[in-house]
């Protein structure tokens, strides 16, 4: 059973490794018909469970550990398996989830970034556009007006340098416009890297946290041991 370690198998993996102890046990035993594996998980099991409230009872009165018959001593590693196991897959369904919870958080964070990215440029894409359709108007005022002039024989240049500087002004005002938009993507991918930081930092110090829990945790075990 402690080579074996049915009780140790992932999902759909438990069953066949007690086909496999009971498999042993009926050749060494030499039973004919042979062991089924839930016969063997059902006695294991009912062995354990009267071996732990036994354990648990002497402890409660003694204080101690007793000296155990071979038997038993091998109910008490198994038993003692069982628990390191479940500790184990218990920590790697945390990790699991702390990976996931992380995943997540970053996947919605790069979407509520590609959200705001993607407004500010059909923003300044519209901006753009209404600026570049202003710009022929501009230009066809500053052609009547000379025309007008001209053919009145009273061209006035300072009407022109005014239209200029208006159409001037519409293209600076779309360039500062670009020009915002990229400064605040830069501030964006800033955000982003803090936050990713941030949860790399929360991260470790958890890993950190988990190595010292499970130090202790094996540091007692061990004590535990030699007090036997």
């Amino acid at each position: 059973m402690l080579a074996i370690e049915p009780f140790a198998g992932g999902h759909g993996k438990i069953g066949a490794r007690y086909q496999l102890v009971a498999d042993n046990l009926s050749a060494h035993l030499k039973l004919d018909p042979k062991l089924s594996k839930r016969t063997v998980q059902e006695r294991f099991t009912l062995l354990l469970d009267e071996f732990k409230q036994n354990d648990q009872a002497y402890r409660k009165k003694t204080g101690v550990a007793k000296n155990y018959e071979e038997h038993k001593q091998l109910l008490l590693d198994l038993s003692d398996r069982i628990r390191d196991v479940k500790a184990m897959k218990t920590d790697e369904k945390q990790k699991k989830k702390d990976k996931e919870d992380i995943l997540q958080t970053q996947g919605a964070i790069l979407r509520e970034l590609a959200v705001k990215r993607r407004s500010k440029r059909d923003a300044a894409t519209e901006e753009s556009k209404q600026d570049s359709s202003s710009a022929p108007s501009t230009e066809s005022a500053i052609v009547s007006g000379s025309t007008r002039d001209s053919s009145s024989g009273n061209y006035s240049g300072t009407s022109n340098r005014k239209n200029s500087k208006t159409a001037k002004a519409a293209q600076d005002g779309s360039l500062a416009a670009y020009l915002e938009q990229q400064v605040m993507s830069h501030h964006e991918d800033n955000a982003l890297l803090e936050q990713q930081l941030k949860l790399m930092k929360q991260k470790g110090e958890e890993e950190a946290l988990r190595w010292d829990r499970e130090f202790a945790f094996k540091s007692k075990k061990l004590e535990l041991a030699e007090r036997k």
